[in-house]
């Protein structure tokens, strides 16, 4: 099992804003140096006389060159969609509540519902038997006969 170490992405920013502004380039008129580009000032290069040169091999020339604005980006990305996981996890926990509360009332309603339907049945059993009454006392006899079923 690999364990993932979890970068600190502010301070990775903060060192990106700390490094020379890009985008960088290479300098075609020394070997493997890299600049600022609108600017050509160095960014890596060798000093120091004809015994001091530095290496710097093309593809890790090239990889230099494109994290000074990869990583960025890279960074404000990954910021950005940690944000989102965030708030998406917080409104799939505020849905889930109104869920809940929509699931209660739905058992509430149907309660009602079953209530109601026994009233009505007992309301038409009365009309059918000719058993006529005023409308308010067959509706309320009816109610009371659906509240008493359902306690």
């Amino acid at each position: 099992m690999t364990t993932e170490t979890r970068r600190d992405l502010a301070a990775d920013m903060t060192i990106c804003e700390a490094a020379t502004p890009g985008p960088w380039i290479r300098r075609a008129e020394f070997d493997r140096a890299i600049a600022k580009e609108y600017t050509l000032d160095d960014v890596v290069s060798a000093e120091g006389g004809d015994m001091c040169h530095v290496v710097i091999e093309p593809s890790n020339e090239r990889f230099i060159i494109e994290a000074r604005e990869g990583w960025p980006h890279a960074i404000r990305r990954a910021l950005a969609a940690e944000a989102e996981v965030t708030w998406l996890k917080d409104s799939m926990r505020r849905l889930n509540g109104v869920h809940d509360e929509q699931c209660a009332r739905s058992a509430e309603y149907y309660a009602e519902i079953k209530r109601l339907r026994m009233a009505l049945e007992a309301t038409q059993f009365h009309l059918y038997r000719e058993q006529y009454m005023s409308a308010t006392d067959t509706v309320d006899s009816a109610l009371e006969v659906s509240a008493d079923a359902t306690s």
